[in-house]
């Protein structure tokens, strides 16, 4: 049939730099020194016609740019080519800042870039996406160029002492490319707080809300509470000035969402460690209109979703809870 895909490998890094697929449409990769990317490019024909981008045969290298050179001038730096990486390694020896990564990736293919009223070709947009990084390689802080706004900035994120995140904050505009770790940027809005077993499993998730859900393991199942299977324990939190909802309504909601208390989903683990069972709880209030806590006589009804996992932990097959309910085993569901 002649459906092939080709693959041309880099012999420095193993890895390929150019993929060739069955309608030869080409995907190529420029490494640096270091076996990193530094540069992308897809191309082909339609119709007979070249479209995407340029081979990157004649991408220039940039051996001892900056990121503020990459900055200054990111045509420059992406030239022809989908994307453009510079990896900044020895910012903190030079400039004091965390070591990071600039992004570039243009909007619109090469081929497809119109024309203005003068003839001249319109350039395409460019997006910039800086990622910092702390001495661990975790994500420190991230910016993304949004225009007049600035640059998107991404919350700080707070650690355990086993590198689990356990706050992490909303991101604010800022008017600098540059790394900022003052409070005002890494500290602002709000937070969920996220608490780990000895085993680092999520066990519990505090909401700035007042409610959390909460995850309880045993040998054989898990049990999966979300924040209507925990109101009932959640902590009424004062709402903050200048609330536009009435103080009402979110009683009403509380009591709403009471119905639903204490029915998690429960998931049964096979001698692997495999969820082969899930058990969700649907509630029947018995006279049908019925949605306060205070007439908790509905009928509830079991939903069980079966999952024919084999040896290696892949799911084969699943049987949803209409065919569970109506054979009482584990047909399969096709």
């Amino acid at each position: 049939m002649g459906n092939v895909t080709r693959t041309e490998n880099d012999c420095h890094t193993l890895h390929p730099w150019r993929i060739t697929d069955i309608n030869d449409n080409r995907a190529e990769v420029r490494f640096d020194p270091l076996g990193m990317v530094i540069a992308t490019s897809t191309y082909g024909t339609e119709d007979g016609v070249r479209v995407g981008d340029a081979p990157l045969d004649a991408h220039a290298r940039f051996d001892g740019a900056t990121g503020e050179d990459v900055l200054a001038d990111a045509a420059q730096f992406l030239g022809q080519a989908t994307t453009f990486f510079l990896y900044d390694l020895d910012a903190w020896q030079a400039r004091k800042q965390p070591p990071h990564a600039i992004s570039l990736a243009r909007e619109t293919h090469i081929s497809n870039l119109g024309l203005d009223e003068a003839g001249q070709t319109i350039p395409s947009r460019i997006q910039v996406h800086i990622t910092y990084a702390d001495g661990s390689g975790r994500n420190l802080q991230t910016k993304v160029e949004a225009g007049n706004r600035g640059w998107l900035t991404s919350g700080g994120t707070l650690y355990n002492n086993k590198s689990h995140p356990v706050k992490e904050f909303e991101p604010v505009y800022r008017p600098t490319p540059v790394y900022e770790g003052g409070a005002e940027v890494t500290r602002q809005g709000v937070t969920h707080v996220t608490r780990y077993d000895p085993l680092g499993r999520v066990v519990r998730v505090d909401h700035p809300d007042g409610t959390f859900s909460k995850v309880e393991f045993t040998p054989w199942e898990e049990n999966h509470f979300d924040a209507n299977d925990t109101v009932l324990e959640a902590a009424v939190v004062e709402r903050p000035a200048g609330d536009p909802v009435p103080a009402g309504d979110h009683a009403d909601a509380r009591a709403k969402a009471a119905v639903h208390a204490e029915t998690p989903a429960v998931h049964l683990l096979d001698s692997l460690g495999h969820v082969f069972l899930t058990m969700e709880t649907l509630t029947l209030p018995s006279n049908g209109v019925t949605d306060d806590a205070a007439n908790r006589t509905q009928a509830t009804i079991q939903l069980a979703t079966y999952h024919g996992i084999d040896v290696q932990g892949h799911e084969r097959f699943s049987v949803d809870p209409r065919l569970y309910a109506a054979t009482g085993t584990a047909r399969r569901n096709f």
